[in-house]
């Protein structure tokens, strides 16, 4: 799932450059080096490891939105307020791609277990950080905003996979594929044709020889001399 993690880089690439400018975002700059660093290790070090730090980084972003809530000022509070209003299709768009990723990893790659602990820690450290925001403001759109342009699409797209399940891409077992062509000889097979002959065995159709047709017969005992 490396274009998804790309299309998550670029989403939070472009809320960086047209709405911060000048400005770095904690959860925004997480968003967009961490998934640029997913490509390279699926690159390096395989799908197995990329999937755990797939994971890691669902719980970094939310946590870094959260530190942001607790550390931010209030005009800079404002600001990011703004900006996901503003920028609700690309902060929409990167959510969905982080969950539709994390839902779509297979369990030989990620456990189950660590899948559904990142899957719920990102919904509920978003929110906390969006309550304390709202504590700090007072302003309502402070919870729902992240709520419907992130924590939403995250989850939606997260559970949309995980129901599907990921494609099966194994080959088919032709083995199996031409035992079933082969007909049964037990109960349930087709019925033999009328038109089949008898095809005689090649110990059956062999003349016996002379010697064992017709036993020897044996002569009177001789008496020793």
């Amino acid at each position: 799932q490396i274009w998804l993690a790309a299309l998550a880089a670029l989403a939070a690439l472009a809320i960086q450059v047209r709405l911060y400018r000048g400005e770095v975002n904690p959860a925004v700059a997480t968003v967009t080096v961490g998934t640029s660093g997913l490509a390279l290790s699926h690159i390096k070090f395989g799908p197995r490891l990329t999937a755990r730090a797939l994971a890691a980084l669902c719980v970094l972003i939310a946590a870094a939105f959260m530190h942001g809530s607790l550390r931010r000022s209030a005009e800079q509070i404002a600001h990011d307020l703004d900006a996901i209003s503003d920028g609700w299709f690309f902060t929409a768009l990167a959510s969905g791609s982080l969950g539709t990723s994390l839902g779509a990893q297979r369990p030989s790659t990620l456990p189950p277990r660590i899948q559904l602990l990142a899957a719920v820690a990102f919904p509920l450290l978003l929110m906390s950080g969006a309550a304390a925001r709202h504590g700090r403001s007072g302003d309502t759109r402070e919870l729902l905003l992240p709520w419907l342009y992130a924590a939403l699409p995250f989850s939606c797209a997260f559970a949309a996979f995980l129901w599907c399940g990921p494609p099966d891409m194994s080959p088919p077992d032709m083995s199996t594929r031409r035992s079933s062509h082969l007909p049964s000889a037990g109960k349930g097979g087709p019925p033999p044709s009328p038109f089949a002959c008898a095809v005689p065995s090649s110990t059956a159709g062999l003349a016996a020889p002379p010697e064992a047709a017709a036993p020897a017969r044996a002569g009177p005992p001789r008496a020793c001399p």
